[in-house]
């Protein structure tokens, strides 16, 4: 019996993401690819493969425990896997590491936003954008918290925001299409 296309995969993709992920000295350089890597899955389903990939970067050699862009990474990547209460641990043990980490504040809102406590959403995207108003993020910062204000049902409020998103994610675009 043959291996379903499917699960050949991702298996293929496990595979190429441990190596790619090994492959790579610096903890942060690993994670952040693991981050963009998670952001890519995060219309499909494929729970298993983000779960997978994430799994990767926490066996690494160096130990993540107490590294903040590790917890940050892995509970976003848990989040984007619909792991609701364990991506709210790792988010928040982030915090606890590095309070006045902006892009974990942020990533701590959409964990937040995603298990639907929208209020909680809110006050840490508001604290993300007091932190950070000038970041390079911006396009995440602003589309996180618009998406919280709709899901908290204010939505006159969220429209700004996501505009201001629409807008930064268009000049990063410019950036990529010459």
């Amino acid at each position: 019996m043959t291996e379903h296309p499917a699960r050949q995969s991702l298996d293929l993709a496990h595979a190429s993401s441990a190596a790619a992920l090994g492959g790579v000295g610096d903890l942060r350089v690993r994670l952040s690819l693991l981050g963009g890597f998670s952001v890519s899955l995060s219309g499909d389903k494929s729970t298993e493969l983000v779960m997978s990939a994430a799994s990767t970067a926490r066996c690494s050699p160096i130990s993540p425990c107490n590294e903040p862009w590790a917890r940050m990474t892995f509970g976003f990547s848990l989040s984007t896997a619909s792991q609701h209460e364990r991506a709210l641990a790792e988010s928040q043990a982030c915090l606890m590491l590095n309070p006045s980490f902006a892009l974990a504040r942020m990533i701590h809102g959409w964990v937040l936003l995603r298990a639907g406590r929208f209020d909680e959403a809110l006050s840490e995207t508001s604290t993300a954008l007091r932190m950070s108003p000038t970041d390079s993020f911006a396009g995440l910062y602003t589309a996180t918290h618009g998406l919280a204000l709709l899901g908290a049902r204010r939505f006159a409020e969220a429209l700004p925001f996501l505009r201001a998103s629409v807008a930064a994610f268009a000049e990063y675009s410019r950036h990529y299409t010459r």
